[in-house]
């Protein structure tokens, strides 16, 4: 896992380089795969996720159109809720997506066993018909 202490002029040091970073190198390590803590140096305070959302907030400034309008409306008006829904339902997604590979190799795997199946029903099938036209002839 990279450390990353905040500093109180706001500067992300990453204690594993030993040198400063930026928010948007942090994004690049994240969807990298890597894990990432972010502490506050004096506090020891975790700042992950308030570092996270900065920088989601930065790509909605770069992207325009990360979030939907909606969908910042429903965070303003509605607050925690929305919020709390909006988490959940990224929540199930990166579920399902992290769970995608496993489910893809388990029907790779019954597809092996079906395929391993009909090889032999083939088989048996050929045999039947070769037995059947030698008794013919």
């Amino acid at each position: 896992m990279r450390l990353v202490k905040r500093y109180g002029n706001r500067k992300l040091y990453d204690t594993s380089e030993s040198r400063y970073v930026t928010l948007e190198e942090i994004g690049r390590w994240v969807k990298a795969g890597e894990e990432v803590k972010i502490l506050e140096n004096d506090s020891g305070d975790d700042l992950t996720a308030v570092t996270f959302a900065q920088i989601i907030l930065e790509e909605e400034r770069r992207k325009s159109g990360l979030l939907s309008l909606p969908v910042l409306r429903d965070i303003i008006r509605h607050g925690e809720a929305a919020l709390q829904n909006l988490a959940a339902t990224v929540d199930r997604g990166v579920e399902v997506l992290r769970s995608a590979p496993e489910r893809a190799g388990r029907r790779v795997q019954e597809l092996t066993q079906i395929s391993d199946r009909l090889g032999q029903l083939q088989r048996l099938v050929d045999e039947g018909f070769r037995r059947s036209v030698e008794r013919v002839t």
